[in-house]
Order: C-alpha cells, then structure tokens, then sequence
C-alpha cells in the first residue's frame, strides 16, 4: 500500500495546478513560435523562388536547371527550419546534425554512382556543354539530345532511345555534332 500511496505522493506534487499552468503555458509558447517559423519558411520560399526565377530569365539559364536550384534551396530551407524548429522545442540539435552528417557520407558511399550521376547533371545543366535538340557522340551512342534529366541524357538515336548516365558524359570525350547543318550541305 505504501508504494501505491509514495506514487500517488509524487504524481500530486508535481502536478499542482501551477506546474500544470506553466506547462500549458510553456507549450503554447512554443507551439506558436514554431507555427511563426512554417509561416516564416513558406513566405520565404515564395519570394525565394520569384527571385530565382527572375535570376534564371535574367541570365538565361534553362528551365531545368532553375527547377533544380529551386528545389535544392527549398530542401536547404526546409532542413534549416527543421532544426532550427526542434531546437526551439527543446530536442538537442547538436547530436542530431552529428548523426545527420555521419548518414549523409554512409549514405554517399553507398550511392556513389547515383551522387555522381546527379552532381554530373547539376553541372552538365549550369555549364551548358550541350542542349537539348543537340546532336551528340559519345562512346557508342550518338544521337540527338531529347532530354537532360538530373540523373541521365536522353538520346534518341536511329535505332531507339539511349539514357546515358550524366557522370558518362560528364567525365569522357564527347562530340557535338550538328547533323541538321551537315544535311544542308
């Protein structure tokens, strides 16, 4: 009976009426603040996005690659408010960016051909090596450029359509050709 009566002791000490006021209060708090932080994020990103589009139509950066930056701030903008959301809530954000970095280099080992595909098409976009309605040879294949995606090219050759990996193309010998030019001639 004793232990029974040593919880009942400490569940109604600690939840007197005031801790429970300050607890309430505590939280509102702090569930406010992270809805001001959602909001804050969202009108962020709207303008952030305005801006990079004027930026890319400015500069005259395809609609892919703007696409691509576009996502890739929001993702940064989104992490960002996240820990900065969970550090306001009181979670240890130091421990969780620790395990964050050591899962990111596991996690780019592990798809090391995929991470190199995907930075290979980041660069192939923003240095505009080749366009789409280019024609290209590279190794085997050589056709015109009908797509460049994030991870692969599109060619679409006689025969069929070719996906060639970006970090193919990205790190070996290609030519541009301009077969339209050469069928004037």
């Amino acid at each position: 009976m004793s232990y029974f009566h040593n919880i009942k002791h400490a569940y109604t000490s600690y939840f007197t009426p005031e801790k429970i006021t300050e607890i309430i209060i505590s939280y509102t708090i702090k569930f406010f603040i992270l809805f001001l932080i959602i909001i804050a994020l969202r009108i962020i990103n709207r303008f952030a996005r305005k801006w990079i589009t004027s930026i890319c139509e400015n500069q005259g950066i395809d609609t892919h690659t703007c696409f691509v930056i576009k996502k890739m701030f929001a993702y940064s903008l989104n992490i960002l408010g996240l820990i900065f959301a969970l550090h306001n809530i009181g979670v240890n954000v130091s421990t969780l960016i620790a395990a964050l970095g050591i899962s990111g280099v596991a996690i780019s080992f592990g798809m090391k051909d995929a991470t190199s595909n995907i930075i290979a098409g980041i660069l192939i976009m923003l240095q505009k090596q080749f366009k789409i309605n280019d024609y290209i040879k590279i190794k085997d294949w050589e056709g015109k450029v009908v797509g460049i995606n994030i991870k692969y090219t599109t060619l679409k050759t006689e025969e069929s359509t070719v996906f060639v990996p970006n970090s193919v193309l990205y790190s070996n010998t290609m030519a541009i050709i301009n077969k339209a030019a050469q069928q004037e001639k």
